[in-house]
Order: structure tokens, then C-alpha cells, then sequence
């Protein structure tokens, strides 16, 4: 009876906006998403392996992530990111999309050219305006899509790996002057 009480208390209180105390990790109480603006000197971020070159500000920061994508991020989102792993807390944290996001995409052996490839294994996304262009000496196929759980556009970039193994695909939201400034100095290796 006395839990039925409590609940129906709990409840009242929560229909009348009444703010019922969480209980947190200190340590991630204090952790913040503190925006730095983007550095005017750019660093150049390369990746032989996936063969590409991109310019980056000078002050953002790479990172790994568990399912292999590298994803570069204003520092201010990387010290939130680190604050809450530290804290024991990743999981409850919701950060800006990052500046740009490079994933890879295994391929079996395919005589397919990049734009069956693109399409068979990102079925689920619709492209605006897709097209396919030669960048020192390579194909990359270049579009933008909606992105309906962000409610952002994203310019999305793929290209094969120099061995052909792997799809590589970079995106960041098209809102982004970071994004946009970056997408420009992409060069294929």
C-alpha cells in the first residue's frame, strides 16, 4: 500500500512539473560541452592507409571509436567525451555531431563501380544530387542526405581504400562551416 502512495505522489509531482532529484556520479556532474571556437591555422589530418589528406583547425581533436570510425571533434566535445569515460558515464551523455565522421565499410571482391557499391550498401540513405568526381586521379562520389534523428543535412563523401578493400565514407553536417571549410582541402592519396 505504501508503494502504491509513493507512486501516486511521484507521479502528481511530475504532472505538475515538479523537479524530483536525481541522484549522480559527482564527477560527471561536472562535466560540460563547452564550445571552442575553431582555430584560424589548420593542421592537415592524413590517413594513409584509407588514402585520403583533409584540413582540419588546428585545435580539434581525432578520435577512435569503438566501431572503428574516427571522428573529429571540437575540443571542447572531446574533453566532455573524455570527462564522462573517466567518470564512468559514456553511456549518458548526448554530444554534438562531430565535425566530421570517417567510417570504412569492409568489401568483398566486386567488379562493381563506386556508384553501385555506394548505393547497394547505403540502400536505406536518399541522396540529393549525387555525383561521381575524379579527384587526383580517383573516383569519389560526393552528395548530401537529411538526416531525420539529428533533423540535419550532412554532406557525405565515399571513396575506395587504395587497396579496394574498404568503402571509405566521411560526413559532417552541411550547417557546419568547419565541415564545409574541410570538405574543400580533401585530397585523395
Amino acid at each position: 500500500m505504501k508503494i502504491k502512495f509513493y507512486l501516486s505522489i511521484f507521479f502528481m509531482l511530475s504532472t505538475f512539473g515538479v523537479i524530483i532529484p536525481t541522484f549522480m556520479n559527482p564527477a560527471f556532474a561536472s562535466c560540460e560541452d563547452n564550445f571552442v571556437e575553431p582555430s584560424l591555422d589548420t593542421r592537415t589530418y592524413e590517413n594513409e592507409q584509407l588514402g585520403f589528406a583533409i584540413a582540419i583547425p588546428d585545435n580539434y581533436r581525432t578520435m577512435k571509436k569503438s566501431n572503428d570510425a574516427i571522428e573529429i571533434l571540437n575540443p571542447g566535445t572531446y574533453d566532455l567525451i573524455q570527462c564522462a569515460t573517466e567518470a564512468g558515464e559514456i553511456g549518458n551523455i548526448k554530444w554534438r555531431t562531430g565535425a566530421l565522421e570517417i567510417n570504412t565499410f569492409s568489401l568483398s571482391d566486386s567488379e562493381d563501380n563506386l556508384g553501385q557499391i555506394v548505393t547497394s550498401m547505403e540502400s536505406h540513405l536518399s541522396f540529393n544530387n549525387p555525383q561521381v568526381v575524379n579527384n587526383n586521379g580517383r573516383e569519389m562520389l560526393i552528395a548530401s542526405f537529411y538526416d531525420s534523428h539529428y533533423d540535419v543535412d550532412f554532406f557525405v563523401i565515399y571513396f575506395l581504400s587504395p587497396d579496394g578493400q574498404s568503402l571509405v565514407k566521411i560526413d559532417g553536417a552541411t550547417d557546419s562551416q568547419v565541415v564545409r571549410d574541410s570538405i574543400v582541402t580533401l585530397k585523395l592519396l
